[in-house]
């Protein structure tokens, strides 16, 4: 039998037990049928899920909710937002520390930080030595914000002296550069790479210079990126903000990979120049304009003000799903993607093929595509995925929300 806190082996439970244990209403313990008519070994698994949550009441209320709300039994609900036991992430810690030792500090915060998205590894040891691997990486304002998590939630505990030094010592050290000038800027943001952790997800804007004779970045399409950051939901603000996410806004992509002017599409076969956006993990680039032909390097006048917008609300999509460690390749995400897919109309519009596909890829921008309705943008490729997509819509909101949290 399952032990989620070191206390004796507790016996099945029964469903009338189990549901009072927890405190939820008659018209929800239907949910729970399918988990205790089962073997005892079965009961008893997924009695850790229900032990567990009875410390997290917030995140039993909102299983529930999804249970009623997708139609499932709690058991697939339990799947669905993948909630598992604290045992299954007992070794995060230890392996985080592991690889820390070795100098993976990129794997260290990576471990700690998938373990806490899943709800474990909430604990003072866990925070501290994130932000040493965040310190080792040399991201200050990561580092700072988890040192602050640290002081604020865990108050009384040894690690929250370290980290009140810890954050003496980046205040000296903020005191001792903060007389030396900025990086020049061409009348827009143009936020450094050693500040923009520290700003706000707004203000982490640059601006990349124009090359091949450009005009350079209007300063209205900046403010254009900018309303459409300000405006997000707060909790996928929340997430991109403290999951590190930058914004450039380039008069074309060749503006800043000057090398690729020739560069295609491994798939769709266009020109780089002729793309509105890319997303390289949580750098976000926003096109003002596009290529005049194929491969040529003139651009064309800039693009409309609603391209951008829903330009800008694709590629934070994808830097979103990079903050919350690649939820578009998660097992359960994938399963329900593929029903939708199954059941939904077919289509034979180029644009829309792409997320019919049934692969990785197919997945990947569909995940995009759902959350940038999520956020506000409203096209026929939003609309199209949000009446044929209801299982995969219904998994990533819920998964935003609970993670945002």
């Amino acid at each position: 039998m399952v032990e989620t806190n070191g206390s004796p082996k507790k016996p099945a439970k029964t469903r009338k037990a189990l549901a009072d244990s927890i405190s939820i209403s008659n018209r929800n313990i239907g949910v729970f049928t399918k988990l205790t008519d089962k073997p005892n070994c079965a009961a008893e698994s997924q009695y850790s899920h229900t032990y567990l949550w009875q410390k997290q009441p917030s995140l039993l209320s909102f299983a529930v909710n999804l249970c009623v709300t997708l139609g499932t039994t709690f058991a697939t609900t339990c799947a669905i937002v993948n909630m598992t036991t604290a045992p299954a992430f007992a070794s995060a810690y230890s392996s985080a520390k592991e690889q820390f030792d070795r100098a993976d500090y990129k794997g260290a915060a990576a471990t700690l930080r998938a373990a806490m998205y899943k709800g474990a590894e909430n604990n003072a040891p866990s925070w501290l030595l994130l932000a040493k691997s965040y310190a080792k990486l040399g991201e200050s304002g990561a580092c700072k914000q988890t040192l602050s998590i640290i002081s604020k939630h865990f108050p009384a505990s040894k690690e929250a002296k370290e980290a009140e030094s810890l954050l003496a010592s980046y205040g000296s050290t903020a005191a001792g550069t903060s007389g030396k000038a900025s990086s020049p800027a061409s009348g827009n943001s143009n936020i450094g790479p050693n500040t923009s952790q520290a700003a706000n997800l707004e203000d982490r804007i640059t601006i990349i210079p124009a090359r091949f004779g450009h005009a350079p970045v209007d300063r209205r399409t900046v403010g254009i990126v900018r309303d459409v950051v300000k405006k997000l939901p707060p909790n996928i603000y929340k997430i991109l903000d403290r999951g590190g996410a930058q914004i450039f806004v380039t008069p074309n992509l060749i503006d800043k990979f000057p090398d690729a002017v020739q560069a295609k599409h491994p798939t769709l076969g266009h020109y780089l120049s002729e793309e509105f956006g890319r997303t390289y993990g949580k750098d976000i680039y926003i096109c003002e304009r596009i290529s005049s032909e194929p491969g040529a390097t003139d651009l064309q006048a800039p693009l409309h003000e609603e391209t951008i917008r829903a330009t800008t609300y694709t590629q934070l999509s994808h830097a979103l799903d990079c903050c919350l460690e690649m939820l578009s390749k998660d097992a359960q995400y994938l399963k329900l993607y593929r029903q939708d897919v199954a059941d939904s109309e077919s289509s034979s519009a180029e644009d829309l093929r792409l997320y019919m596909s049934k692969d990785e890829n197919g997945a990947k921008e569909t995940f995009s595509g759902l959350v940038a309705g999520m956020m506000g943008a409203n096209t026929h490729i939003t609309r199209f995925l949000e009446s044929n997509f209801p299982r995969a819509k219904a998994w990533i909101k819920a998964r935003i929300e609970l993670l945002s949290k």
